[in-house]
């Protein structure tokens, strides 16, 4: 599925942008979904995700 869309843009672009690869898509993906979140809540979720990681962390780790 994400090859197939990847194909697609790169035939739908083609003319304008010929070496259009698959990193220049997924940067372009990423690029949106940052531009559409907002800042505040984008940081929420980073904090949520790294508190989450070092509870995991803890708990595997304990001395």
């Amino acid at each position: 599925m994400a090859f197939h869309y990847i194909v697609e843009q790169q035939v739908m672009y083609h003319q304008e942008i010929p070496l259009l690869s698959a990193s220049d898509i997924k940067l372009r993906i990423a690029q949106n979904l940052i531009q559409k979140m907002d800042q505040e809540p984008l940081m929420e979720l980073v904090h949520i995700r790294h508190r989450k990681r070092q509870a995991d962390i803890n708990r595997f780790y304990k001395e």
